[in-house]
């Protein structure tokens, strides 16, 4: 007959030998990207100041599906359970068409409702209403106060004032007309210039409205233009660390 002691021994000893166990829990990793629709024909967005705009996939490439181990112990010493998950995440250099250009920059981008990267913060854009009077000759060109960190095209308008006739008299009123970019103006630089043919705009004041920031941001990275669409590409990120 064993003593206490014994028996204690023989079953610390049962515990050495069988041990733990381990389970292992694994999700499917996927090969590809798999695009559920295609289109053709996509209409070009036009954005004007600073808007949040979802991208239109063009491309993909280097998908990298990246594994990552959990370990979780359960149990006291010489039965424990241990708990083991593979899990994998993914990445790829993708381009985007964004909208109709040119782009001015970047400013975040969207991850669902979180900002992934980048971005102004609120408090610094601020609205800018200035008034240009064209001169009576030479070029029609005008520079806002804020040109350097201007955020998109300018609106610029002007009032002009419509006369009706009836019988009970003359009525007039007054009509904003807002002026197409490239078509009437056109902004490089910082600079807008009046398209010359507009001779009637000459001593007219015009509203000049637009966005501006206080200092540009760093771009998102991973991210560049370029002159077609135009396009945003993004290269997959460095791993953590």
């Amino acid at each position: 007959m064993s003593s206490p002691f014994e028996i204690a021994t023989g079953m610390f000893g049962a515990g050495r030998i069988f041990g733990g166990s381990t389970l292992s829990q694994s999700e499917t990793r996927i090969e590809s990207l798999k695009l559920q629709s295609s289109a053709y024909g996509v209409t070009v967005p036009v954005v004007g100041g600073v808007n949040r705009i979802a991208g239109t996939l063009i491309d993909y490439d280097d998908f990298l599906a990246t594994p990552h181990t959990t370990t979780d112990a359960q149990g006291g010493k010489g039965g424990g359970v241990k708990t083991q998950s593979n899990t994998f995440s993914y990445s790829a250099s993708v381009i985007m068409g964004i909208c109709q250009g040119p782009i001015g920059a970047i400013s975040r981008i969207w991850k669902g409702k979180e900002v992934f990267d980048g971005g102004w913060s609120p408090a610094n854009i601020a609205a800018a209403t200035e008034t240009y009077t064209p001169p009576g000759s030479g070029a029609m060109t005008y520079t806002p106060a804020h040109a350097a960190t201007m955020l998109g095209a300018p609106r610029i308008s002007f009032v002009t004032t419509d006369t009706t006739w009836s019988q009970d008299g003359a009525r007039t009123r007054d009509r904003t007309v807002q002026l197409a970019e490239s078509t009437d103006y056109s902004l490089a630089g910082g600079v807008i210039t009046i398209n010359a043919s507009l001779a009637h705009l000459r001593g007219v004041p015009l509203t000049v409205g637009y966005q501006w920031a206080a200092a540009r941001p760093t771009w998102p990275r991973w991210c560049s233009l370029t002159s077609r669409w135009p396009m945003a590409t993004w290269a997959k990120p460095p791993p953590p660390g």
